[in-house]
């Protein structure tokens, strides 16, 4: 017996063949693709994924991905093929994420699949391009049509980096088109990242004020606390004008109504000058009857349960915020 299962003349040992099924259902599911340890969960050896290289059922096209029985790959394979080259599965960012969701025809002149990694750990690769995202936050992922990739919502942020106003405003119409272009997500991701590049774009196109859009990630931590235990969201960045001279500051969130202000504190606010500070605007706030409300990190980590008693007794005491 001759053919593809013989290799230097000697017959293939039968568990590889049997498995070709196993590797074909896998494939099927993922655009033609499959990567090296995928094929090792299926109990394939690296002499037998090499074998079967040989014999042409496997067709390596990225490093550690695999296109099976052939290389003819669609734009959805070979984006998936990018994302498993990459510590096995990261998500398809930016320009590719814009293409694969549908939002944008724009190419990078680099023209590689773009991919997103957390940290700079990641190798720099020839064959894909990386992109460090570190405030990607699982709310931020999506799969569509079997791709991992960002957001909807995270994608229009990212591409508001590098897409002319022009080009941006054609992809946020295309996301409300599809009806996919949910803002208070997007104000959500703006506020998780320090000083996202094109925002003032993209907050003009969405119509989103600054105040419905937290500042840092704790803030955005606390109002998902607190929107998990029913507590209506606060206008976000208040101004108030305090002292003599007079100075305006802004507070993170603000209940008008009961008129009650909250302050989400980070470490820093443990030296010395920030407290001094802290209490100084504190006192000040209290003369104009805001009571100030101070909800430290350490809360929103361990004892989120702190933070959300503290602000339901300062609401009680005034009257019911609706």
């Amino acid at each position: 017996m001759s053919g593809p299962g013989h290799v230097g003349g000697e017959p293939a040992p039968l568990r590889p063949l049997v498995g070709m099924q196993e590797i074909a259902a896998l494939a099927s599911r993922q655009h033609g693709v499959v990567s090296y340890w995928q094929l090792r969960d299926l109990g394939l050896t690296a002499p037998e994924i090499t074998r079967l290289q040989r014999c042409a059922r496997l067709h390596r096209v990225l490093p550690a991905v695999y296109a099976v029985g052939h290389r003819a790959l669609s734009e959805d394979g070979v984006r998936l093929a990018a994302s498993l080259s990459v510590r096995g599965g990261s998500p398809v960012a930016r320009y590719s994420a814009g293409h694969h969701l549908g939002l944008t025809t724009r190419k990078p002149r680099h023209g590689l699949v773009e991919v997103a990694v957390p940290d700079v750990s990641a190798a720099r690769r020839s064959h894909v391009r990386v992109v460090r995202l570190a405030s990607l936050d699982p709310d931020d992922l999506v799969v569509r049509r079997g791709v991992l990739c960002t957001s909807v919502a995270r994608t229009l942020v990212d591409l508001a980096a590098v897409l002319s106003e022009l080009d941006l405003a054609t992809a946020v119409r295309q996301a409300e088109f599809q009806r996919e272009l949910d803002r208070l997500h997007v104000g959500r991701v703006l506020g998780s990242i320090s000083r996202p590049r094109g925002c003032r774009a993209l907050r003009a196109l969405l119509d989103i004020p600054a105040d419905r859009v937290p500042q840092t990630m704790l803030e955005r931590r606390f109002l998902e606390v607190i929107a998990g235990a029913g507590i209506p969201e606060p206008v976000l960045q208040h101004p108030f004008v305090i002292g003599d001279p007079a100075e305006q500051i802004r507070v993170d969130g603000y209940w008008p109504q009961a008129r009650v202000a909250v302050e989400v504190d980070g470490p820093h606010h443990a030296l010395p000058a920030f407290v001094q500070r802290d209490r100084w605007r504190d006192r000040e706030l209290e003369a104009l009857g805001i009571t100030v409300v101070r909800v430290p990190q350490e809360w929103l980590d361990s004892a989120p349960h702190e933070a959300i008693r503290a602000v339901r007794a300062a609401l009680a005491v005034t009257h019911t915020v609706e």
